[in-house]
């Protein structure tokens, strides 16, 4: 339960108790299970809408993490911040984007949840939701406006981080997004090396059909063949070969 620190609201939220409503019935736990009328009992007491549990989410972010559209207008409407971070400064835009609540980031977006908000590694919401493959969480923020060439504080873009997990879906809506396919990490690696060193096939002559250079070369002088050799992934580099990689 949160500290409220005023009598007012410790009061409000005795009587509360003592009316039948547990103690385990905290804001968060209730945007989660989302039931809009035991949401608004407790905001009628006096629970701040606001208010964080120990990982600093508000009960908008557990809505938005578990997809709970009605709690989260609720508590929208009830003067919760849309934009409001979390510990690892992550928005409900960023949790929900991750678990892939298309309705919910169109609701947030609608309700003036940033599209360029970053969290502590750097990354947006659409870096988010390309991180778990989530393929309409990706087009809703796309349609939006996000950049679709944002970097994080690694450098990577979000055509890097889909290339190097095989995520062929969220790719394919990147690309048409115009995604930089010759897009350099603080390294030099573009997504073609990543796809290439972790044998996604089908990406990787995605890559090549939207203008990746094969012949690409880190810093450290790796090229997509090179890795997909030192990770002995033998139809890969024959792959590569046929598409003019040099050794």
């Amino acid at each position: 339960m949160y500290c409220l620190g005023r009598k007012t609201a410790f009061l409000a939220l005795f009587l509360l108790c003592l009316s039948g409503c547990s103690k385990k019935d905290s804001l968060e736990a209730t945007a989660r299970q989302g039931s809009t009328a035991a949401l608004k009992k407790l905001l009628d007491a006096g629970v701040p809408v606001d208010g964080r549990d120990r990982q600093g989410r508000t009960a908008l972010h557990h809505a938005a993490l578990a997809g709970q559209e009605e709690a989260a207008r609720v508590l929208l409407d009830r003067g919760a911040r849309v934009r409001v971070t979390e510990g690892q400064q992550n928005t409900p835009l960023h949790c929900a984007a991750a678990e892939g609540h298309g309705e919910m980031v169109k609701l947030l977006i609608a309700r003036g949840a940033d599209l360029t908000a970053r969290n502590r590694w750097g990354m947006t919401p659409l870096h988010a939701a390309v991180s778990e493959g989530r393929t309409s969480a990706v087009e809703v923020l796309l349609g939006a406006g996000a950049d679709v060439n944002a970097r994080s504080s690694a450098q990577l873009t979000c055509l890097h981080i889909a290339a190097d997990a095989g995520f062929a879906e969220v790719l394919d809506r990147l690309l048409t997004a115009k995604a930089d396919v010759k897009a350099l990490t603080g390294g030099g690696l573009t997504p073609l090396h990543g796809a290439a060193a972790n044998n996604h096939q089908a990406i990787v002559q995605s890559l090549i059909r939207h203008g990746a250079d094969v012949n690409a070369r880190a810093k450290d002088g790796a090229t997509p063949l090179k890795l997909a050799i030192d990770m002995h992934h033998i139809e890969m580099a024959d792959l590569l070969r046929q598409r003019g990689a040099a050794e």
